[in-house]
């Protein structure tokens, strides 16, 4: 139960995004002590070697040269790394005394490990690791299932960190808003369903959001006005939404939300945040407050529906929204749990 506990914790923490740019030692502090090991690490894969950048605080202990961003591993044919990419899988060491892959450095601390290849798109992204020296405890294979599960979550973020590094913001981005636009959302949404089909613990919901009454407010105060208001929406939405999420302009005054790692009843948490919010911010356009609403629309994925019919059940959730008075949230009737 204790285990379960910190299970849930560690996902919650990487789910949410709750951790600075430079702060994945939180998440790596959790998963050492979820393990009772000495210390874990991230490690991406850049040509022939293994660059560990993300590290937990205790990871000195297992690496005394280590230096942020500069421990790099060569991944040479009789690397342990080699293996673990040849298996895309797991490996446990915990006899490094005998094993063919450990160098003298290793041999000598006593280390003991247990290391997880995480996968993008059929290549492999990283490794993650964790790691005894003082504990006498071996690494089981419980360990590796509930690595390879949370190695699984960690992948979709780092996953969607470097594509959004990799694309051109001019192709990807809205310029009004800020938020990514329509074409964005499609090869997006077309890939965390495709992950929603294959993780059976896999959650992934969508808001759509439509701004209320929109045509009204540019007849009656012209179009500038109007193109203050979506600015301001793509600001509220950009400042409370989490890291794992993922903001787009669906078209004209239309937003739709990607969220990964949530149920349909967390969605509608969200979804009546950013309404509330919005709601609750006049925006001041030549010396008058003018108050905006939305409605929203969530559900949750069900398997093994396609991305179609997926954003059409979100768009009726919304569409109801708009029947029963506006400015509210309405989920999609058969939830998921």
């Amino acid at each position: 139960m204790v285990r379960a506990k910190k299970v849930l914790e560690v996902l919650h923490l990487i789910a949410t995004g709750q951790y600075k740019e430079d702060n994945w030692s939180k998440v790596l502090d959790l998963i050492a002590q979820l393990f009772n090991a000495d210390g874990s690490a991230i490690g991406r894969i850049e040509g022939n070697f293994v660059i560990y950048d993300k590290v937990s605080s205790s990871f000195k202990r297992l690496a005394p040269d280590y230096e942020p961003k500069k421990y790099r591993v060569p991944i040479f044919s009789k690397s342990l790394a080699s293996a673990l990419l040849s298996k895309r899988n797991y490996i446990i060491a915990n006899d490094y005394q005998n094993s063919p892959f450990a160098v003298e450095s290793w041999k000598r601390l006593g280390l003991k490990q247990l290391m997880m290849v995480f996968m993008g798109e059929g290549n492999a992204l990283g490794i993650l690791s964790v790691g005894n020296i003082s504990k006498k405890r071996d690494f089981t294979r419980g360990d590796a299932k509930v690595l390879m599960d949370l190695a699984f979550i960690i992948s979709v973020i780092l996953e969607k960190e470097r594509k959004i590094e990799d694309l051109s913001e001019i192709a990807f981005r809205d310029p009004l808003t800020g938020l990514f636009n329509r074409r964005y959302f499609e090869r997006f949404l077309e890939m965390e369903v495709e992950r929603a089909r294959r993780g059976i613990f896999y959650k992934l919901s969508l808001l759509m959001m439509d701004i209320d009454d929109f045509k009204r407010l540019n007849d009656e105060f012209g179009h500038l006005c109007g193109d203050l208001v979506l600015m301001e929406i793509g600001r509220i939405i950009r400042q409370n939404l989490r890291r794992s999420d993922v903001a787009c302009r669906y078209g004209g005054e239309e937003f739709a939300i990607i969220l990964p790692f949530t149920t349909s009843m967390e969605a509608f948490v969200i979804g009546e945040r950013l309404r509330r919010k919005i709601y609750e911010n006049p925006i001041s356009f030549k010396g008058k407050e003018i108050r905006v609403s939305v409605s929203v629309g969530a559900s949750q994925y069900r398997p093994p529906e396609s991305k179609e019919e997926f954003i059409n059940r979100t768009d009726r959730a919304l569409y109801r929204a708009k029947l029963e008075g506006k400015n509210k949230v309405v989920v999609e009737e058969k939830l998921v749990l």
